[in-house]
């Protein structure tokens, strides 16, 4: 079958992949964030050990407490395993602000209590699909870039 050649390349994967947010974190920071972090994957190990400590604990007779409090272990897991930095927040200077998991949860705990957990759902999904972590997915254009 010479005549049906197969170029998967743009397929290949990538070690990180970085996700745009569009809200910013306080008044001195840029309107969007991009997020960089690693594959929340089998060959994530730091990841797959933390996760799978916790991935039963979602059922239908919690409380909203005990959601928001699931949702922020969760996001804590990310913090630490999978987000490796990000463009966009600053300080009250306007000085950017350094990537930390202590900052990730004040973000994180900020979206909880503001009632929008689903904006961190987001972010976990996208860094848990493998397809975001391929060189054409990772262009300019695919993030929102010109």
């Amino acid at each position: 079958m010479d005549d049906f050649p197969v170029d998967v390349s743009h397929l290949r994967p990538v070690k990180t992949a970085r996700f745009k947010l569009g809200f910013r974190v306080n008044e001195f920071s840029a309107p969007h964030i991009i997020l960089t972090g690693k594959h929340a994957g089998r060959e994530n190990a730091a990841f797959v050990n933390a996760i799978m400590k916790i991935e039963g604990e979602y059922n239908a007779g919690m409380t909203g407490a005990q959601l928001d409090a699931a949702d922020e272990r969760r996001a804590e897991i990310f913090a630490r395993t999978v987000f490796t930095g990000w463009e966009g927040p600053c300080t009250r200077d306007g000085k950017p602000a350094a990537y930390s998991v202590e900052r990730f949860m004040m973000v994180a705990r900020g979206l909880i209590a503001q009632n929008r957990p689903d904006a961190l759902q987001v972010v976990f999904r996208f860094f848990q699909d493998a397809d975001n972590f391929t060189e054409s997915a990772q262009t300019s254009e695919a993030l929102g870039k010109e």
